[in-house]
């Protein structure tokens, strides 16, 4: 695993399993490692890297205002793949 990324974003989900499908066997990532007791996932594909979460706890919870669905709602994110074309939108 390379941990030089140059950004990491770390997007919290609702539904973990789901999220976890979704970046694997649509968009393409693999799993570097993941904490399944916390409903963490590190991510990658190619040079991009993505951390997906599903905390329970509070106290992992590094946000600057409530959480409300959908998260993530003004952001785009947008991976360069040169190893082929596979288009993913999240």
């Amino acid at each position: 695993m390379d941990n030089h990324a140059g950004i990491v974003p770390e997007l919290h989900c609702s539904d973990f399993g789901a999220s976890l499908v979704f970046y694997t066997s649509v968009c393409g990532f693999a799993i570097d490692y993941t904490r399944n007791e916390e409903r963490f996932a590190y991510l990658r594909r190619g040079d991009a890297r993505l951390m997906i979460e599903q905390t329970r706890d509070p106290s992992r919870r590094f946000v600057a205002a409530e959480l409300t669905y959908p998260f993530g709602r003004g952001m785009n994110l947008e991976f360069a793949q040169h190893l082929g074309h596979r288009q993913c939108n999240a």
